[in-house]
């Protein structure tokens, strides 16, 4: 698919999910202390990037053609600075990004330019940028609770009871299955649907179009039991709360990202929210500190929620970590594979997709590696167990 701006893939099936194993079982002991923010800005369009404007010679009427659009993030010293810049240019305001300063406008190269005639304090400009999903191939096993430790805290009653992670994803698919209930048999787990594409809470036809969100929150919280008495999920008493962001194919926007951390932050309390959970990567086009969506995750960070993220599926190659990976505040997972042949750890490899680091500014990612490659779990297209492949 091709998009008028960069990428941003989800990564490796349930590689950031794996890892909750560890912090939700330490969250239900002590909770996480706010902290302080640090957020900035990323690759913004300099002046000289602008393109051409449109012949200032006014048409014959039989000659008028729409002006193309494109979307970008305009970001300010405020949203309401924002948002003025962007009506004086003659622009269309989508949306607010109040988690950034920022808002989404549709401009076309007239107003784009109108813009930085006369700029606004700490104005910025941002090409929006794409999301997809990088899930592949499913087919029918879930030994990765066992093969993560988390089997063991199963026996001593640390299931994630208590916790609630948000999975910002393509969504939950409607058919819920084993995500219904807790593994200690609490009705309604999901306490919360957001869709951050139509901008709506809970909306009666939210559901899982591509089936990533549905197994990357199966691989978390799954509290069916297999048939050798063990939970298929790593924490089975965990409460979810489902964020949409890509749509049927696995495509989206930095925009619609943004806005589903945005939301999630503003309704942290209110659910409990203490663990965020994102599969998905995209290029690297500044410091991470620079990026919108990197920023997103900081203030997200700042409020307590442990950000959990996948290193990407552009490895093995180093320096390969993608956005939000390459971000010190986040917890960055890697995927190894079991080479089908679970619980023999001397058949385990770093999967050769996995993105390696170290970041352009020189952090070791990713932090930790976990079970990524051959996963199987509850997926939308089948109704049942499916397997996914590097």
């Amino acid at each position: 698919m091709t998009f008028t701006s960069r990428r941003l893939r989800l990564a490796g099936a349930g590689v950031g999910a794996l890892l909750l194993v560890a912090a939700l079982f330490w969250f239900q002991r002590e909770p996480v202390k706010p902290v302080a923010q640090q957020a900035t800005v990323a690759w913004p369009i300099s002046p000289d990037q602008l393109p051409p404007k449109a012949e200032t010679q006014p048409p014959k009427p039989a000659q008028v053609a729409k002006a193309e659009r494109a979307d970008y993030i305009v970001q300010a010293a405020s949203t309401d600075l924002a948002r003025q810049a962007v009506v004086r240019a003659g622009g269309r305001v989508t949306g607010d990004l109040d988690i950034i300063r920022a808002v989404g406008a549709s401009l076309d190269a007239n107003e784009l330019a109108a813009l930085y005639e006369k700029p606004v304090e700490g104005m910025r400009v941002y090409e929006d940028a794409a999301v997809t999903a990088s899930a592949t191939s499913v087919l029918p096993e879930t030994y990765y609770p066992q093969e993560v430790g988390a089997t063991n805290l199963h026996k001593g009653g640390l299931t994630g009871r208590g916790v609630t992670v948000a999975v910002l994803d393509s969504g939950l698919w409607q058919e819920k299955g084993p995500l219904a209930k807790t593994s200690y048999g609490k009705d309604q787990r999901v306490l919360a649907q957001y869709d951050a594409i139509q901008g709506r809470a809970n909306p009666s036809n939210y559901d899982d179009g591509f089936g990533h969100g549905t197994h990357i929150s199966a691989i978390i919280g799954n509290a069916a039991v297999a048939s050798t008495g063990r939970f298929q999920g790593v924490s089975p008493g965990v409460d979810l709360v489902s964020v949409k962001a890509l749509d049927s194919t696995g495509a989206g926007r930095y925009f619609d990202v943004i806005r589903g951390i945005q939301w999630i932050v503003s309704n942290k309390a209110r659910y409990n929210i203490r663990v965020l959970n994102m599969s998905l990567s995209a290029p690297v086009r500044s410091h991470y500190w620079d990026d919108p969506l990197n920023q997103a995750v900081m203030s997200a960070w700042a409020t307590g929620i442990v950000v959990v993220v996948s290193a990407g599926n552009d490895g093995p190659s180093p320096m390969s970590i993608g956005v939000p990976g390459n971000n010190p505040y986040v917890i960055t997972v890697g995927a190894v594979t079991d080479s089908y042949r679970p619980m023999e750890p001397d058949q385990y490899r770093l999967a050769s997709f996995s993105s390696a680091g170290p970041t352009y500014e020189g952090f070791v990612k990713p932090e930790v590696v976990a079970m990524g490659g051959y996963v199987r779990a509850y997926a939308p297209n089948t109704g049942a167990l499916a397997r996914t492949y590097p």
